[in-house]
């Protein structure tokens, strides 16, 4: 400095010259690499060191006349050297090099806010490079925004950069010679950039309303006009409110057998999804049981009436094998873990008489037994079980149930055409199995064929094993000969229980038929047995015209156009369990003459569709009222069901014709549209559940109805099919005036702006477009997404756009999230100035439900994860007053429904186990009703 003779300030305008120059080399050397990456995606695949590839003469061959010389030959001998060919003909052209066709991915103009529908063609620059991916603020957000970042590196504040920025480009308007950053550095070392930005800046000018591109979502997120990059308000991701589990509308009683009890306090457990549930009758709440992280298949209650073990699926995210664990169900604290032989899953599970044993049936092909032992009968404390003491075979087809017979110390299981009994040998020897194993013997002079599939299973006081038939009889064994056998159903016996109380014994059945049986056994071994006497049990039922004693005509209790069938019985001290394969739980009092059956809880169910062996009904529908605590929802089961959440039950339910996949309200609450698996839909009031108007399946559209929605105003319903059409229909006449096209693949959502006017839609191929709905005719597209970055939607149901950007986490794949809905009022935290914070849910197909901070535009925002659903969350809605959230699971068909509470620190819940608030017995009061909903009739039409 001395020596040059430069000032201070010369000096520093040096130094922030060469970073600058150091800064745009980087950025440079960088800008190559990445042209050369993919100019080698696309360059012609040839052979290294090619003479072809390099646009020269092939040489010849080792030995021969060099390039060099060959070049000196004279044109008469290249001439004779080519091959001969007849007059007139030319010579056959040599082929050219097979070029590399570029990627087979598509990319569709609207991706670019472009007019075009169709997709274009492929090129290298379809998808993000690696840089893009590391680094997207950098490579994405387009050169204003990384020369603002440049100048403001060298030191000089904000408001003079974007000032300079905006001057530089009015000159550079009538000076195109001139380059912007070069003007813009030249005036701040001028020192003549004024303190506040310009007044005739265009709204265009703001670098950080560059459109956005991230994956999956293959177009560009433009944010509003009025967002200033990071230091804006809207970019943060705090939270300061959780999620927890407050009720669950359903039970697994379509797929697995057994599995309803009650404990030692007289409350209930079963299971739904991978949650198990204990509830309480008398304040009508339950409590959950969280340890397991994917679907419970199976359930066995503890001789104590306290402790429970429940059977799961093999999780795709935990270890190899499916888990087994026993939990107290008053402390809801697993206290063992059993893992490591069994495969897939824990199908069936029972306790020994002492308490000691557990004996499981795994989901192998071969359905292997294993027999766990404890120590102690509390399995609590000591050493963890390791390795079962016995293992064996169990069946190569289907099997049902396996229970341990409590005087005989054997476990007994049922199959098809097979009844099959275990054992524990005393003394084995080291080369042989410590379990035994014997055939029942299925013959039996009363019957010619009497080997036959064997549904259920109970035990007698004595030791008989009770075996319930497909084909309505019930099987007596007295080990593993058949004695006796009598016809107790019409259709399978799916049930037994044995309740063996003092003053009871007493067999318990439930048949395909409907009817719940009791049965008094004989001690006589000659006499058949026979319901039990009005004098002995005061249950009578008219069938065809007679009183039967003894039998409860389950029909006329449960949800009309349902299956009464039962997959558990379970008693105690004068009331009967019944759970039912439609998903119901009922209490039966044997007290009364009709049993009064007691709806404890309904749900959506599951079943194998016809053609099928899986079970593949999904629940995908939900909606919430827009000013009542109710929820309505729609699943592949053909049920239309309305929840009371202050209840907690189902009020309402119309059975359908075809499969509902979604449903919503209408702003005045008086509607219920349903969307049909058939391409039809349905508009019902939500009073009676009577049919309004319909759109016939098959006609217009073909496929899934996958979103509908009522305009904020009222007047106008958007139905969006999997035909990539949205059709858009007059609520007045419920005439179509308008379809939108333009989506390449099936449409997921679709959202009103608040003016009613225009849609925002989302389809498979990841795509977010713009339509004119105002109008009749085809909905106009609308090309530009930045012209729409300031319009207010009624709903946030899109999982693509600059608000949810957030959500999306690293490596997701588009499908990986099912649906995202929008709290409807703000908050503020300490420090706002006014209330413009919301929450934002997200379904995934994790089994996980997420809170977000909203707008969640920040990159990996941080969320609160909620677990309880075993399957795929297929959609989730807010309440009108923000409450609750309710999600439906997709394989599993239950509602969860989760209470939004401040997220404390001092005060934050074990997350092992949530126990639901107390609703009041005023509300347990009414479960002693008969179901009171409605129930809709659908008419004739063909919808």
């Amino acid at each position: 400095q001395a020596e040059q003779g430069l000032s201070t300030k010369e000096v520093m305008e040096l130094v922030r010259t060469v970073a600058l120059l150091k800064v745009r080399l980087d950025k440079a050397d960088a800008r190559i690499a990445d042209m050369t990456a993919e100019a080698n995606t696309i360059r012609p695949t040839l052979t290294k060191g090619s003479s072809v590839s390099r646009g020269l003469r092939p040489t010849t061959p080792r030995g021969g006349q060099s390039s060099a010389s060959s070049e000196q030959r004279t044109s008469s001998q290249r001439t004779s050297s080519r091959p001969q060919t007849a007059r007139g003909q030319s010579p056959a052209r040599r082929k050219s090099p097979v070029t590399r066709k570029p990627p087979t991915r598509f990319f569709t103009a609207s991706m670019r806010g472009g007019p075009m529908t169709e997709p274009m063609k492929a090129t290298g620059r379809t998808f993000l490079t690696a840089r893009e991916r590391e680094d997207p603020e950098s490579a994405l957000q387009g050169p204003s925004l990384l020369l603002r970042r440049e100048l403001t590196e060298q030191g000089y504040e904000m408001t003079a950069v974007i000032s300079a920025i905006a001057r530089a480009r009015e000159y550079k308007r009538a000076n195109p010679e001139v380059d912007t950053g070069a003007h813009a550095l030249s005036i701040l070392q001028s020192n003549t950039a004024p303190a506040t930005r310009h007044q005739n800046v265009i709204e265009d000018d703001n670098p950080y309303n560059d459109g956005v591109k991230y994956w999956p979502f293959r177009g560009f997120a433009f944010p509003p006009s009025d967002f200033k990059g990071p230091g804006d308000m809207r970019q943060v991701d705090e939270l300061n409110a959780k999620l927890e589990l407050s009720f669950v509308y359903g039970y697994r009683g379509d797929r697995s057998r057994s599995n309803l009890f009650y404990t030692k306090s007289g409350k209930l457990v079963y299971h739904t999804a991978a949650v198990g549930i204990v509830y309480d009758q008398h304040s009508h709440s339950q409590a959950f049981f969280h340890g397991h992280d994917d679907d419970i298949v199976s359930l066995a209650l503890h001789p104590d009436g306290v402790l429970c073990a429940t059977g799961q699926v093999r999780s795709l995210k935990g270890p190899p094998n499916p888990r087994i664990l026993i939990w107290s169900t008053e402390t809801l604290q697993a206290l063992k873990e059993i893992s490591g032989f069994h495969q897939r899953a824990v199908i069936s599970l029972s306790f020994s008489s002492d308490g000691k044993q557990l004996a499981s049936i795994g989901s192998d092909n071969s359905h292997s037994i294993a027999v766990y032992e404890s120590p102690s009968a509390d399995w609590a404390g000591g050493k963890p079980i390791g390795a079962p003491v016995g293992v064996d075979k169990g069946h190569n087809a289907e099997v049902f149930e396996a229970k341990f017979n409590p005087v005989t110390n054997h476990v007994v299981l049922s199959g098809e055409r097979m009844l099959r009994f275990f054992g524990l040998k005393e003394s084995p020897s080291l080369t042989e199995s410590r379990i035994w194993s014997k055939k029942g013997i299925l013959k039996h002079k009363d019957k010619k064929d009497a080997q036959t599939d064997m549904m259920s299973v109970a035990f007698g006081p004595d030791g008989a094993t009770y075996s319930g038939t497909v084909e309505g009889d019930i099987y007596i064994f007295h080990e593993q000969q058949l004695t006796r056998l009598f016809p107790a159903h019409k259709g399978a016996v799916t049930a037994l229980w044995f309740d063996t109380a003092p003053g009871v014994n007493r067999l318990f059945s439930s048949g395909q038929d409907g009817l719940v049986k009791a049965w008094e056994i004989p001690e006589d071994g000659k006499a058949q047995p026979k319901t039990a006497s009005s004098s002995r049990l005061r249950w009578a039922t008219q069938i065809d015209g007679k009183m039967h004693d003894g039998v409860i005509d389950l029909m006329g209790w449960v949800t009309p156009g349902l299956e009464a069938a039962a997959h558990s019985l379970h008693s105690n001290v004068g009331h009967l369990l019944v759970g039912t394969i439609s998903n119901e739980i009922y209490e039966l009092d044997m007290a009364a003459t009709d049993g009064s059956p007691m709806c404890i809880m309904q749900g959506h169910f599951n079943q194998a569709r016809q053609g099928h062996n899986n079970f593949n009904y999904e629940l995908d529908g939900i909606a919430s009222h827009p000013f009542a605590p109710e929820v309505a929802s729609a699943g592949d089961d053909k049920t239309l069901r309305v929840w009371d959440l202050t209840l907690k039950q189902m009020v309402k339910i119309r059975m359908l014709k075809h499969a509902g996949k979604s449903c919503a309200y209408s702003p005045d609450g008086k509607l219920v549209a349903v969307g049909l698996s058939n391409g039809g839909w349905l508009v019902v009031d939500s009073a009676e559940l009577e049919t309004k108007a319909f759109g016939k399946g098959g006609v217009l559209r073909k496929e899934r109805i996958g979103d509908l929605k009522f305009s904020p105003n009222g007047e106008k319903l958007a139905v969006a099919s999997n035909d990539n059409f949205i059709d858009l229909y007059d609520t007045s006449t419920w005439e179509r005036f308008g379809e939108c096209r333009g989506h390449s693949s099936y449409v997921t959502h679709i959202d009103w702006s608040a003016d009613s006017k225009m849609l925002q839609s989302t389809c498979g191929a990841y795509e977010l477009l713009y339509f004119d709905a105002s109008k009749k005719g085809r909905g106009k597209q609308i090309p530009f997404a930045s012209s729409l970055k300031d319009v207010s939607w009624a709903s946030q149901s899109c999982v693509f756009g600059w608000p949810v950007m957030g959500i999306w986490p690293e490596g997701c794949d588009g499908t990986d999230i099912n649906a995202v809905a929008l709290s409807h009022k703000s908050y503020k935290l300490p420090g706002d100035k006014e209330a413009w914070r919301r929450h934002l849910v997200s379904a995934d197909d994790f089994g996980t439900v997420r809170l977000f901070h909203y707008p969640c535009v920040k990159r990996r925002a941080k969320y609160r994860e909620h677990r309880g659903h075993s399957s795929h969350v297929t959609n989730i809605c807010w309440t009108f007053d923000d409450k609750y959230v309710l999600s439906t699971g997709g394989g599993e068909n239950s509602i969860f429904q989760w209470a939004l509470l401040p997220d404390d620190p001092n005060t934050r819940a074990d997350t092992s186990a949530t126990v639901a608030a107390v609703v009041g017995p005023a509300a347990a009061a009414t479960l002693r009703r008969k179901y009171s909903g409605q129930v809709g009739t659908g008419g004739d039409d063909d919808y």
